[in-house]
């Protein structure tokens, strides 16, 4: 953006889209962008719970990943002299799917919330995840409209840390 502290955070990661070169370069669109701090945001913890996502994604049939900004009422000048907004926090919801399980397993639900900020820490823990309901509460949105209530609703309402490798 040019603005000291703040970098061009995909909310897409362009690592999630290496299979051409074209689909690659789609993540550098400026709708897929957002203001987000630097170094100990956007290229550290928030760039590790990227990282993490990718390998729950391959240990699954399907994993739905909804990302998102909350818009603040704060705007920065970016070097084109553009007013961009400068998002309060950023949130992930992972529901993942595994056919082979029971149905209470079939889906299992996790999500984060941060706020656009510096971390002293580097990796996500436990006490960062919350269950997709407290987010939903949290923003009033509703993710995963388009699944089977009987299943989604539990999963959205558990938050098993340890099933998803957190300590």
């Amino acid at each position: 953006w040019g603005v000291n502290g703040y970098d061009r955070g995909h909310m897409l990661p362009s690592a999630d889209r290496v299979a051409t070169e074209e689909s690659n370069w789609q993540t550098f669109y400026p709708t897929n962008m957002v203001v987000q701090k630097g170094a100990k945001l956007n290229q550290r913890i928030w760039g590790n719970l990227e990282g993490r996502v990718r390998v729950w994604a391959s240990s699954c049939d399907t994993l739905y990943v909804v990302t998102g900004a909350v818009p603040s009422s704060e705007f920065i000048t970016d070097r084109g002299g553009n007013r961009v907004n400068k998002p309060s926090a950023f949130y992930k919801a992972l529901l993942q799917y595994k056919k082979d399980k029971s149905v209470s397993e079939t889906y299992t639900g996790i999500a984060f919330y941060f706020e656009n900020r510096d971390y002293d820490q580097s990796d996500v823990d436990k006490t960062m995840a919350m269950s997709i309901h407290e987010l939903e509460r949290m923003l009033e949105i509703d993710f995963f409209v388009n699944h089977p209530d009987k299943y989604v609703e539990y999963a959205e309402k558990r938050c098993n840390t340890a099933y998803w490798g957190l300590n």
